[in-house]
């Protein structure tokens, strides 16, 4: 019984540490949130980080039941990440400033500034021709960037534009699932 206890005790000793390590390591997992935070406090210019917790802001503010100044403040907090993204190109994968900026355009309207968003599509179709992208991508994001030209256009009340977007949207891609929807 001894020597049970006694090995119980240094077992118990020896693995407390490493339970710790444990602990701290996938505390960052605590939600998506927390992990793209996580991911930026150790790297600031992880173009990917920025984007995907951007992503995760709008979401919380479309889908999460908050009060309007919640959702207005989460929004901005996207914009600005979105911002971060297209401030600091990608390292490991392909930068894709087209696809932030259409995503930065249909935040603005979301935000109620569909004039500000047609800019930003703009600004998004200027960026579509890069050299990794072939023709089926090309297609994909130009579906991606009429989409929201044709809820940005919808918010205007420039309807029959907006259903000339949405159309194109469908016939350009059909892996674009928003487009379908």
């Amino acid at each position: 019984k001894l020597v049970g206890a006694a090995f119980t005790g240094v077992f118990g000793v020896l693995a407390f540490p490493y339970l710790l390590l444990i602990v701290t390591a996938v505390s960052p997992w605590a939600g998506s949130t927390a992990l793209w935070k996580n991911a930026l406090k150790h790297d600031p210019g992880n173009s990917v980080a920025h984007f995907n917790l951007a992503r995760e802001y709008e979401e919380q503010a479309l889908t999460g039941g908050v009060e309007d100044a919640e959702r207005d403040a989460l929004l901005q907090q996207a914009y600005d990440e979105y911002q971060a993204a297209l401030d600091n190109p990608a390292r490991t994968y392909r930068h894709d400033p087209a696809r932030l900026f259409a995503a930065m355009a249909l935040n603005h309207v979301h935000r109620g500034s569909p004039e500000k968003g047609l800019e930003l599509l703009d600004e998004a179709a200027r960026n579509i021709d890069l050299p990794w992208r072939d023709e089926r991508a090309r297609n994909d994001i130009e579906a991606l960037i009429a989409n929201p030209r044709g809820l940005a256009l919808s918010a205007l009340g420039r309807y029959e534009e907006a259903i000339a977007a949405f159309e194109l949207a469908l016939a350009k891609s059909d892996r674009y699932a928003g487009a379908h929807i």
